[in-house]
């Protein structure tokens, strides 16, 4: 008898203590597998995994996560650069500054996949009408590589505000471009702006 009331009139300070022990615990397995894809010298298929296990234990905004996410959007396994750009997405905020910088190292990649890849990200990222961000893409325009040419066509949009005259300037200067492809993206894009 003398037991159920003192578990009744403590059962929210239990169930906070063990919400908190899960939260530390899920932490530690974050950490632990963050070091793993920091050193990346695992197969692909063993990143992939941890990756897949940081998916269920990662935080919002966390500093490491991003910078190591940001890093592996560059890796050569397609697969894992995919995983790695969702779970950013995920992590990081619109406007979050650090996952801008480590990305906009990555536009001038060799990899036109990596470049598309960054300018898809970036465009979830950065914030509306930001000067820097719009440069940034502005140039990629300008890309050898077609894909690479549509991504930032979208990102363009995702980043200008409706109806800002230096990113319609900037789009109407594709019109004429070579290939269909990045055409049909700018008349997409005018569109939204």
């Amino acid at each position: 008898k003398s037991v159920l009331p003192y578990i009744s009139e403590h059962f929210d300070s239990i169930k906070d203590l063990r919400g908190q022990q899960q939260r530390s615990a899920s932490r530690l397995r974050g950490e632990v597998l963050l070091q793993r894809l920091q050193q990346s010298r695992e197969p692909p298929a063993m990143m992939l995994a941890a990756l897949g296990e940081l998916e269920q234990c990662v935080e919002e905004g966390d500093p490491l996560t991003i910078s190591v996410l940001c890093e592996l959007v560059t890796h050569q396994h397609a697969p894992l650069r995919q995983k790695a750009v969702r779970i950013l997405m995920q992590v990081a905020a619109k406007g979050d500054q650090q996952a801008f910088e480590a990305l906009s190292s990555h536009l001038q990649h060799p990899s036109g996949h990596v470049r598309q890849v960054v300018l898809e990200v970036l465009g979830h990222i950065a914030i509306t009408g930001d000067r820097r961000a719009f440069e940034e893409v502005s140039f990629l325009l300008g890309d050898r590589q077609p894909q690479v040419k549509v991504a930032a066509v979208f990102c363009m949009v995702q980043i200008s505000e409706v109806g800002a005259e230096p990113a319609i300037q900037a789009l109407c200067h594709r019109m004429q471009d070579r290939d269909a492809s990045v055409r049909a993206a700018v008349v997409e894009a005018l569109g939204k702006l």
